[in-house]
């Protein structure tokens, strides 16, 4: 007679989990290229962006994707820029890498690779903070080329000093849901009474 019970509960929990939590993404550092006719070199950088931990599924390699929502790029000296192509980030499962792409095109525009960091199988499920590693997109792999935004097109050909920073925040479950719960409870409670007298 626990089982009526223990599944309200499993399907209580279940419905909250199915929603998943916000996640904020941050990528900074310091930059050097071109946005629309103008260079800079050396100048600090943030990409920002939303995601929601329940959008993440999984494509062969396995690696994790996050679809980025709202993804900007503030590099000091210039107005905030918004990409207008899709984005997404990408964490290449056991490898440590994390990266930022144009989903649009296909290719990722920014990476870094930190062994022992967390990312080796991290998923986008908990809040994490990576400084430092080695940025091989796009320091070795140039396709932070002509990228648009909504301020013209982005070139970054070097970045240094990045630091990579999710943060999740967990959400209450609905006042609904836990109704719900409640009224399944009460529910199944009565119906394990009633089959006792």
């Amino acid at each position: 007679m626990k089982t009526p019970l223990s599944l309200a509960l499993f399907i209580g929990f279940t419905a909250t989990a199915a929603f998943g939590d916000p996640i904020a993404l941050t990528f900074s550092g310091f930059a050097t290229g071109t946005l629309g006719t103008t260079s800079f070199s050396d100048a600090s950088f943030t990409v920002t962006s939303g995601g929601n931990t329940s959008s993440v599924f999984v494509t062969s390699g396995p690696d994790d994707n996050l679809p980025a929502v709202g993804a900007t790029i503030d590099i000091t000296g210039f107005s905030p820029a918004t990409f207008t192509d899709a984005t997404s980030w990408v964490d290449p499962e056991g490898s440590g890498d994390i990266i930022f792409n144009d989903a649009t095109l296909g290719i990722g525009i920014l990476g870094l690779t930190h062994l022992f960091a967390g990312l080796e199988n991290y998923q986008f499920q908990n809040s994490l903070s990576v400084v430092g590693g080695f940025p091989f997109i796009p320091n070795i792999f140039e396709n932070f080329q002509n990228i648009p935004t909504s301020q013209g097109l982005l070139t970054i050909t070097m970045t240094s000093n990045n630091v990579f920073t999710a943060v999740v925040t967990p959400e209450p479950a609905s006042p609904w849901l836990a109704m719900a719960g409640l009224a399944a409870v009460v529910f199944f409670g009565r119906m394990i009474r009633s089959s006792r007298t």
